[in-house]
């Protein structure tokens, strides 16, 4: 029988996240024979299969689980599970945002309207403790058009414009380049506060700095692929492809002084404190500091300083 929605989900060592992701479903208040799950393993190395097929043989849910034949990026695994989906409508998400009962009904009442891309919120929380009881903020209504994590759109639209772009490999830009994609098409975004999923998030510690860095250094890259794709006013913006920006930078840290011994030292000094909320923005400065600083060599190496951004 054919279904209205494919719930597409990426996923790559995540076997306990994906476990609270799949039960979750099965509390959907849309009939469970009108939506399936597909499931794209990027070569896990944990009991994720197992997991899939436990969940499988307790619920009449439709669930197709594929795994790739070696690690692929974030775009070629939510391609192979667009192509494989067999819904009308589309739902990006990922393993681990865990969503709450009104999803999938949540998203489905946007597309009641052709032409549409919908968003939803993403609750972050720090503990599974959290789950269902933390209530969504203001700050929790993503602003993104068609964000990875929480954003359908209907199936005959992706593949028209053919889904993700998989030169965008790396951490960073490839769901917003599809709603750019979408966007000149004429797809509206719209937003449902009903289909909002809680993103369960580890807290932030100092050794994950060296990550944070080679995230952003990673997001840098994509930047710079996105905005030569769509040398628009609005991508330079989001992107941070702009003097302006470089010059507040350039002002805000100058010395360098956010990536300093001792600027790691007092992060790791207040999140050992009470001083969580101080730690974890300077962290985001420590991370928007690294981006830029990789955006700077990115266009060095383009002969992108030519143009007077760097």
């Amino acid at each position: 029988m054919p279904v209205d929605v494919s719930v597409v989900i990426p996923t790559y060592n995540r076997s306990a996240l994906l476990r609270h992701c799949l039960c979750a479903y099965a509390d959907q208040t849309y009939p469970r024979d009108r939506f399936e799950l597909v499931i794209v393993d990027d070569c896990s190395t944990d009991d994720t299969a197992g997991v899939v097929e436990e969940f499988r043989e307790k619920t009449q849910i439709p669930i197709k689980y594929i795994r790739n034949e070696r690690r692929m990026h974030i775009t070629r695994t939510r391609n192979v599970g667009i192509q494989a989906a067999t819904g009308r409508i589309v739902i990006q998400t990922d393993s681990d945002l865990i969503p709450t009962p009104q999803f999938i009904e949540g998203h489905m009442e946007t597309h009641r309207e052709s032409g549409v891309m919908c968003t939803g919120p993403v609750i972050n929380i720090s503990s599974i403790d959290q789950l269902f009881v933390k209530r969504p903020s203001a700050s929790d209504m993503c602003r993104h058009p068609l964000p990875g994590a929480n954003g359908s759109v209907s199936r005959e639209v992706l593949l028209s414009v053919g889904g993700y772009d998989e030169e965008l490999s790396e951490y960073g830009w490839e769901d917003l380049e599809l709603a750019t994609r979408l966007r000149a098409k004429g797809i509206k975004s719209t937003r449902s506060s009903k289909a909002a999923g809680y993103h369960l998030r580890r807290p932030f510690t100092i050794d994950d700095l060296p990550a944070v860095r080679a995230r952003e250094e990673a997001r840098a890259r994509m930047a710079i692929v996105y905005a030569r794709k769509w040398p628009t006013f609005r991508v330079r913006m989001a992107t941070w492809l702009s003097p302006a920006f470089f010059a507040l930078d350039r002002l805000i840290f100058a010395f360098d002084w956010i990536h300093s011994p001792a600027t790691e030292r007092l992060i790791a000094r207040w999140l050992e404190s009470d001083k969580r909320g101080r730690a974890e923005f300077l962290a985001q400065l420590y991370a928007n500091h690294a981006y830029v600083q990789a955006l700077r060599r990115e266009l060095r190496k383009g002969a992108g300083s030519a143009s007077g951004m760097t």
